[in-house]
């Protein structure tokens, strides 16, 4: 069994902000309610930390009285031509049959089920990769499900998610204006671009898992 290359979604693989200003707009003609409500929603997400970081997609449906079907038809409608998949990413996912030889890889998510499927019908490209979607903390997630792994890396844009031993964490900062990758300490590397991941996983790790 090969090691595990867990890619995060939201802000790494996902321009998770433009799509949920372009959404903002979507789900308040649905709702019939102003656009600044859910702009605002978002900003309480974002401000959130640890098991609160997530959309209550089910609670913004509740309060704004209408089902998701109809939500996620006109999201598909009006924003079905544009992908929000980082450059970097693309990249990235050409490279994968590549990374392939060495690793398993997939999508590990965090959020509600629901939404987190609306974002990721946006996201075509990344549509031959398995996909997990949690509301645990993905050290745990990782804890009760990969454990029979010999190790693996998880690229995320939020650091130090205390992985188990024998796991690796990248950690993308899209907000650095560095351009060299570095090694924070012995579990963790930081990373800028996507397209650095390939050659830090052929050279840096494949040696510790």
């Amino acid at each position: 069994m090969k090691p595990l290359l867990l890619l995060d979604f939201d802000t790494t693989l996902f321009k998770t902000n433009e799509f949920w200003n372009d959404f903002a707009v979507v789900f308040a003609k649905v709702s019939g309610k102003p656009e600044d409500t859910y702009v605002n929603h978002y900003a309480d997400f974002t401000s959130g930390v640890g098991q609160s970081r997530k959309i209550d997609y089910d609670s913004l449906l509740a309060h704004a009285h209408i089902a998701a079907e109809p939500v996620r038809q006109a999201t598909k409608d009006q924003l079905g031509q544009k992908s929000y998949i980082f450059d970097d990413a693309r990249i990235l996912i050409k490279e994968l049959p590549h990374i392939q030889k060495s690793y398993d890889v997939a999508v590990l998510t965090f959020g509600q089920v629901a939404f987190q499927n609306l974002k990721i019908e946006h996201a075509p490209e990344i549509a031959s990769i398995p996909i997990h979607i949690t509301q645990q903390l993905k050290n745990n997630y990782i804890k009760q499900n990969f454990m029979d792994r010999p190790g693996g890396v998880l690229v995320d844009d939020k650091p130090d998610q205390e992985l188990p031993s024998g796991w690796i964490e990248i950690h993308i900062d899209r907000n650095s204006q560095k351009s060299e990758s570095k090694m924070i300490n012995k579990d963790i590397y930081e990373i800028y671009d996507l397209g650095q991941l390939p050659s830090i996983l052929s050279t840096k790790f494949s040696k510790n898992l």
